[in-house]
């Protein structure tokens, strides 16, 4: 029997969520930031097996919230609406392909592009936030990108090539991040649907890799087992406080923000896996704690000034 959400309750939910979108949104973040120690529970699997079941398992946990909580009938205006359908589509598929390049970056040795791309994801935002938006920046906020630029230019120059993977993963958030923005469907509502389109291609791989004796029945064992199913929470809850966030906040925010998850990410390799820190990469942790810094400060100050206008008018 779906739990009961009434009108007045879910008022005031959304303008909790309204007054603290960059709450959820770095939320989502630093939920990311931590989800590599995860992902090595598993990594005996292939790792296009744990992007379909990162997918599949979405899908069924985020349709049981959908279920329980009466909302089933919105996923159903959602897909019958042509617009939105195809935003979600297109967002399902920028997010699948930022999924998978990562998990090919990590596993093909460019750990360095996997990283990377993260660090430059924001710049990339900021610019699609100020084309399709029109967001613009003040000169503090575009001294704290050029900070931000300045680190993530010391780690190419160091290693010596340019990094593609880097910037197509990168890229691929970005543009999830600008279409979200664009998506009118609440956030568990738009997750479910972006993944679904996505779920057959993924059922349809887990079907043949468990068929070929390379799934998880053959890789995991027992209670390792439920990793995989589990996945999907951890993969959902994210996508569910980044889709409520990023609506009630400005895209350069959001953008901003995201040098949380690359930095968690990092100090996870240094701390927990011993990954060495080279010179290259304090340069860019200095960096983009400091832009972050700026970056908020200043983004306070202009809300603060815009409030004291609004009071004198």
């Amino acid at each position: 029997m779906p739990i009961s959400v009434s009108g007045s309750k879910q008022k005031i939910m959304m303008n909790w969520i309204k007054k603290h979108g960059g709450l959820c949104v770095l939320l989502c973040y630093i939920c990311w930031g931590f989800l590599p120690i995860y992902w090595k529970q598993i990594d005996s699997l292939d790792p296009v097996y744990i992007l379909s079941g990162r997918i599949f398992w979405s899908v069924i946990f985020c349709g049981i919230l959908l279920l329980v909580t009466g909302q089933a009938g919105k996923a159903k205006e959602a897909l019958k609406d042509k617009g939105e359908a195809l935003r979600l589509f297109f967002a399902g598929v920028a997010v699948c392909i930022n999924w998978g390049l990562y998990i090919y970056a990590v596993v093909n040795d460019h750990v360095l592009d996997g990283s990377l791309a993260y660090y430059m994801c924001p710049l990339f935002t900021i610019g699609l936030a100020f084309l399709f938006y029109k967001e613009r920046l003040s000169g503090l906020q575009l001294l704290s990108l050029a900070i931000a630029l300045a680190g993530i230019l010391a780690v190419i120059f160091a290693h010596g090539e340019f990094p593609w993977l880097a910037v197509i993963i990168g890229m691929s958030f970005a543009v999830y991040s600008t279409i979200k923005k664009r998506v009118k469907a609440e956030g568990l509502v738009s997750t479910f649907v972006e993944s679904l389109f996505l779920s057959p291609l993924a059922l349809a791989y887990m079907v043949w890799a468990e068929g070929n004796g390379t799934g998880a029945l053959a890789a995991l064992e027992g209670a390792e087992l439920l990793y995989l199913p589990l996945s999907g929470v951890v993969t959902a809850i994210p996508l569910l406080f980044f889709a409520y966030g990023v609506k009630h906040i400005s895209m350069a925010l959001a953008g901003i923000l995201m040098y949380v998850n690359p930095t968690l990410q990092m100090l996870v390799g240094i701390l927990v896996y011993g990954e060495e820190l080279d010179p290259s990469r304090m340069v860019l942790f200095a960096c983009v704690w400091a832009a972050l810094i700026l970056f908020v400060w200043s983004n306070n100050r202009k809300s603060k000034g815009k409030e004291l206008r609004t009071e004198r008018e």
